[in-house]
C-alpha cells in the first residue's frame, strides 16, 4: 500500500482509535480524577502531536493544489488533461483573494466605486463574549436575552509545576 493510500485510509483507523478513546475516557471517569486527569494530558498531548502531523499534510495538499499541480498542468500546454484511471479530468481554476489593508481607507475606496453594500458591522464573539461578562460580574447588567446570547461553561486549566 503507498503512503497516499495509508494517509487516505487513516480517517477510517482514526475513527477507531476515537471510539477506544472513548471507551478508556469512561473507563478513566470511573476510577477518580487523578486517572482521568492522567488520561486527559495524554490524550492532549496526543492530539497536539496529531495536528502537528496533519498541518504537516496539508501544507504539502495545500502546495500541491496551489503550485505544483498547476505548473504541472501549464506545461502541457492543454486546457483539461483526464486521467482515465483516476476518472478525474484536471484543470486549472483560477481564484482571487483579497482584504483590506487599511479598513477605513478601503470602506470609502468602497463607497467610491459603487460597492459600498459590501460593508457590514461587526463584532467580534471574543471580544463581546470578554464585554458582556464584564457587564455581568462587575456590573450586574444581564444582556437582553431577545439580543444577546449569553451562556457560561467549564473548561479544564491546566499548568506544569515542579513537585517538591
Amino acid at each position: 500500500m503507498s503512503k497516499t493510500e495509508r494517509v487516505a485510509n487513516a480517517a477510517t483507523y482514526l475513527d477507531k482509535v476515537a471510539d477506544e478513546l472513548q471507551k478508556e475516557a469512561d473507563w478513566a471517569k470511573t476510577k477518580g480524577v487523578v486517572p482521568l486527569l492522567a488520561f486527559y494530558v495524554r490524550l492532549k498531548e496526543g492530539y497536539d502531536a496529531l495536528d502537528a502531523s496533519r498541518k504537516r499534510i496539508y501544507a504539502l495538499l495545500d502546495l500541491l493544489n496551489k503550485v505544483m499541480v498547476p505548473e504541472a498542468l501549464e506545461s502541457t500546454g492543454l486546457d483539461k488533461v483526464h486521467v482515465p484511471e483516476l476518472a478525474r479530468s484536471f484543470y486549472i481554476l483560477p481564484r482571487y483573494s483579497a482584504s483590506l489593508l487599511d479598513k477605513e481607507a478601503g470602506f470609502d475606496w468602497l463607497r467610491e466605486v459603487g460597492l459600498g453594500d459590501l460593508i457590514t458591522e461587526t463584532v467580534n464573539a471574543g471580544t463581546l463574549a470578554a464585554a458582556v461578562k464584564n457587564l455581568v460580574l462587575e456590573h450586574g447588567i444581564d444582556p437582553p436575552e431577545d439580543v444577546v446570547k449569553f451562556s457560561t461553561y467549564n473548561t479544564t486549566g491546566m499548568s506544569s509545576y515542579t513537585p517538591k
